[in-house]
């Protein structure tokens, strides 16, 4: 099986002691998965950027990124019957409002 490259960001943000996330199933094998909200640095997007757009995007709230910790992680994901050699960034944000924004990303 051929692997795709993705570069990413995931983002962890705790509220209350509650982690912000969401659960998808893969629609090929139907794992369930805890996903954190992230995904593809788009060409020309720094990585606060990115997690910014990502969260809004998957979960309606907008967030600051803290500028520590980062980890950086080398792993392969298997999503839909393929594998993706995943490069990820996780950063920390953080909410800062509590207007959330109608999401409406993605059918899984």
């Amino acid at each position: 099986m051929k692997k795709k490259n993705r570069k990413r960001v995931s983002v962890l943000i705790v509220k209350n002691k509650e982690v912000l996330g969401f659960y998808a199933e893969d629609p090929k094998n139907k794992k369930n998965y805890f996903f954190l909200p992230g995904g593809k640095i788009e060409v020309g997007e720094s990585l606060e950027e990115t997690a910014c757009r990502e969260v809004l995007e998957e979960t309606g709230f907008r967030v600051s990124i803290r500028p520590e910790p980062r980890i950086f992680r080398k792993y392969d994901f298997e999503w839909g019957g393929q594998v993706h050699e995943c490069e990820t960034w996780f950063l920390v944000g953080d909410i800062v409002t509590d207007d959330v924004k109608p999401v409406d990303d993605g059918s899984y």
